[in-house]
């Protein structure tokens, strides 16, 4: 597939605050939003999912804001933490996210929006199925969450007139620990992570997250807006790193890059998502 062209457009940014909260357990979904000046227009950044360091300027967000999460705040100053993991259905109303990190006022700024989102989604979409749940929902769960993140990246780029000085929309597509196995088990706190059972028929699983990744991919393409490759940079330092059997066996000694959580990364992990988006936002 073709990847989108990215902007080019330098933005620097000077001051981070927070719109966002933290999640349960750490960072899978995360939010929060940096305001300052760029050669021209104020610029305003929101990051979501696992990324939890800003990505312009390597400030942590940790301790203010977490969206692969949580209730959102204003570019004015961070909320209190929360302990809600958010999904696709946080983005726009009756969700908080995107009118509370990007109010009207604020729209006359040059606008660089950066987020991840749908690892709850598909952590939870995999343990309805290990559950039992039948499989035409689990896809209908699927498809819900990802017609959600296209309308979150369309209202920033469908009205050109709404963010009169630009806007520029970077997110990721969604990583799994399993490295392309679908051995929901492979992690050592499974249990306490929720993934307590296997899923009956382990081949439908991993065509499910590559196809829910090509949907992703397909929003990127369609908006002409940048993606990042999470699940291939973090393919293979998941869970079964060590099983040269494993489609995405990146040889021995493979840091796994995925905490005790199962789904949230390690700080290399964070550190390898700071890397990604600050390749894209500096081209």
């Amino acid at each position: 597939m073709m990847r989108p062209s990215a902007w080019l457009v330098p933005l620097t940014v000077l001051a981070l605050t927070a719109c966002g909260s933290e999640s349960v357990g750490g960072t899978d979904d995360e939010s929060t939003a940096a305001s300052g000046e760029s050669s021209g227009a104020p610029v305003t950044s929101t990051s979501g999912d696992p990324a939890t360091t800003d990505p312009t300027t390597g400030a942590s967000a940790t301790t203010t804001g977490s969206s692969q999460g949580a209730t959102e705040g204003t570019t004015g100053g961070p909320t209190n933490p929360t302990t809600t993991a958010t999904t696709a259905t946080d983005f726009l109303p009756p969700g908080p996210q995107i009118d509370d990190c990007f109010p009207p006022d604020q729209f006359d700024k040059r606008t660089l929006v950066v987020f991840t989102m749908g690892g709850n989604d598909l952590a939870a979409i995999a343990k309805d199925g290990a559950n039992g749940k039948p499989y035409d929902e689990v896809v209908a769960d699927a498809e819900e969450a990802l017609l959600l993140m296209r309308e979150a990246v369309q209202w920033f780029v469908d009205d050109p007139n709404k963010f009169p000085n630009g806007v520029f929309v970077v997110f990721a597509n969604i990583y799994e620990f399993t490295d392309g196995t679908g051995d929901l088990m492979s992690c050592p706190a499974a249990g306490l992570g929720g993934f307590d059972k296997p899923w009956e028929d382990v081949e439908a699983l991993k065509q499910l997250v590559l196809w829910i990744n090509e949907q992703v991919m397909d929003i990127a393409v369609s908006t002409q807006t940048d993606m990042l490759f999470l699940l291939e940079n973090f393919c293979g330092h998941g869970f079964k790193a060590g099983d040269s059997t494993a489609p995405c066996y990146r040889g021995p000694n493979s840091e796994t890059l995925f905490d005790v959580s199962c789904i949230h990364p390690t700080p290399a992990g964070h550190d390898l998502i700071r890397d990604l988006f600050t390749a894209v936002i500096d081209e």
